[in-house]
């Protein structure tokens, strides 16, 4: 879900009203009745034309765990956009009247008189609500194994691609194995793995032989026609191009039946 945050009508207008002074300053220039100090407050202004960025929006992904604001610079006729991912980011200085956040060298510095107080409170809240429950319309499930039994940093059920989240069934987390391989389709080959190989361990380290079985395998890897990839993270779909909910029952049945 994107959630849009529209700069106050103020801070759009006001270019409007610079370029009324300046057209008011070439104006008096004209007639010769402008003095020193009309130059020198005009040269500022127009510096800080130049050089100032005035906000246009601001929007947080929750689905794609992004904070994008869009400003213009330069007389604010060149548009600039800057997006970064908010939960790998340091944005310990949140707070109710201003923010900032650094991810690698892109930092994003907002406070209420350039985006609005009003939308400041609301973006603190989304940001918040985002990290502490997850996604909105992304369910809890394990795009390796299909399993529903995904915990994140409270130990709780949370969407799979959400901050630190790890699979209880085949061990797959989200912060250490998404960024330790960047082969195509790596889910899909640790789903390969888990059928293959990995099945046996967890079941022995986990202790639970007794209530697994080749049905409960084959119901959890059906789980996975829930999952939409469109959804995922934009850097988790370019490294798995061809995920599909499909895989070969058979070759589980016959890995259970090896395993007995």
């Amino acid at each position: 879900m994107k959630h849009t945050f529209k700069a106050p009508w103020f801070n759009i207008l006001r270019p409007l009203l610079y370029v009324i002074v300046c057209l008011v300053f070439l104006y008096l220039l004209i007639n010769g009745n402008i003095n020193q100090k009309a130059y020198l407050a005009v040269g500022v202004l127009l510096v800080y034309l130049i050089i100032h960025k005035e906000y246009t929006y601001a929007e947080v992904d929750t689905i794609a765990k992004t904070f994008t604001v869009r400003y213009r610079i330069f007389f604010f006729l060149i548009p600039v956009q800057k997006k970064v991912n908010y939960t790998k980011a340091d944005w310990e200085t949140l707070s109710n009247t201003s923010f900032e956040f650094t991810e690698g060298k892109t930092t994003i510095a907002l406070a209420g008189k350039n985006i609005g107080k009003y939308n400041i409170n609301k973006i603190a809240d989304v940001l918040i609500a985002s990290v502490n429950q997850g996604y909105e319309d992304v369910p809890v499930m394990c795009p390796v194994c299909g399993s529903s039994e995904v915990t994140g940093l409270l130990e709780k059920p949370v969407p799979f691609f959400t901050r630190e989240a790890e699979c209880q069934c085949c061990l797959f987390a989200s912060d250490v194995d998404l960024e330790d391989d960047g082969d195509p389709d790596y889910i899909m080959y640790l789903r390969e793995d888990w059928i293959k190989d990995n099945c046996k361990n967890v079941i022995e380290l986990d202790n639970k032989k007794s209530d697994w079985s080749v049905e409960k395998a084959i119901s959890q890897l059906n789980n996975l026609k829930q999952l939409n990839p469109e959804k995922w993270p934009e850097e988790v779909a370019r490294i798995n191009p061809n995920w599909t909910p499909a895989f070969n029952e058979q070759e589980v049945r016959e890995h259970f039946k090896n395993e007995e």
